[in-house]
């Protein structure tokens, strides 16, 4: 009972400051019958997370499998804890802005006459390929993640 009520002020907490973040969108699933969703659902500049929150109690199998399909669909789905989440949440930070200062970059480049159409095609392709790349690194360190849950489960 004191586990259930720990988890839930720390997911109120978490979500709190998952909110503040600039160019995101964040939910707490609540659904009571439906066993193994994620605890949180949000986007952040166009990129899918699923975080699943635990305190001191340890991750199931249907919770790690539900995570792993996500991982599958592009989407970057962690176990948070106490120990990593300001972690997380600072690079969750600093890739919402980091996104942000690029596309205000972007429209003011692509908005100067002096930039031709091939000019602007070609920035465009850079920062999607470097985005990519980003989101890629994101995706691969949320899988370790849950590969080293699995194994101390």
């Amino acid at each position: 009972m004191r586990t259930q009520k720990r988890e839930s002020r720390f997911q109120t907490a978490f979500l709190k400051r998952l909110r503040k973040i600039p160019g995101s969108w964040w939910m707490k699933c609540n659904d009571k019958t439906t066993i193994g969703l994620p605890d949180i659902i949000g986007f952040c500049n166009g990129l899918g997370f699923a975080f699943e929150l635990k305190t001191k109690s340890k991750i199931d199998a249907l919770q790690l499998d539900t995570l792993r399909k996500i991982a599958k669909c592009a989407t970057v789905s962690a176990v948070i804890t106490e120990d990593n989440c300001k972690e997380m949440l600072s690079s969750l930070a600093f890739f919402a802005i980091t996104e942000h200062k690029r596309s205000l970059i972007d429209m003011q480049l692509l908005g100067r006459s002096s930039l031709d159409n091939s000019q602007a095609s070609t920035l465009r392709k850079r920062r999607s390929c470097k985005t990519k790349k980003r989101h890629a690194s994101l995706l691969s360190n949320s899988k370790r993640t849950l590969r080293e849950r699995a194994g101390t489960r």
